[in-house]
């Protein structure tokens, strides 16, 4: 079995206590989830590149400053380990909307209040790394999901 590995970058965006979420309807679901602004890298892409960019595509807004990095994730699958690199956007301008995703997964874009948007996202290991960088600001975490590794010997 081949395994395929995916490298993604995420964006944490705060404003008066309140963090910046995605709508996404995937494509290969048939259900809707709010989640980080994310996407994969391109080749040859600067991380903090692909981070100002999927940032404007999935919400409209431009970065005023880099991206500081903040966190890696890494979550492994029976087909894919995926590797997210989650960026804090330090300062921004522009107006939100979803209506520049060339993907057309973005239905929605929102400023939530920072504990109700935590237990909005979809995906439980960005869920529980949020909680843990916010308690944390400054130090730097990684985290590491391997719930779903199994042994190769067995």
């Amino acid at each position: 079995m081949n395994k395929r590995f995916v490298n993604l970058v995420s964006c944490i965006v705060v404003s008066d206590e309140k963090l910046l979420l995605v709508r996404n309807k995937w494509l290969d679901r048939s259900e809707e989830g709010w989640t980080l602004p994310c996407g994969h890298l391109n080749v040859n892409e600067r991380l903090t590149s692909a981070a100002e960019r999927e940032l404007f595509e999935e919400t409209g807004l431009l970065c005023n400053d880099e991206p500081q990095f903040q966190f890696t994730l890494q979550v492994f699958k029976q087909n894919e380990t995926i590797l997210n690199f989650v960026f804090l956007i330090p300062s921004y301008r522009g107006a939100l909307t979803a209506l520049n995703d060339p993907d057309g997964i973005v239905s929605g874009v929102e400023f939530m209040p920072f504990a109700q948007a935590i237990s909005m996202i979809i995906y439980e290991d960005v869920r529980t790394s949020l909680r843990q960088w916010k308690s944390n600001i400054n130090k730097p975490l990684i985290y590491c999901d391997l719930r779903q590794v199994k042994d190769a010997s067995q």
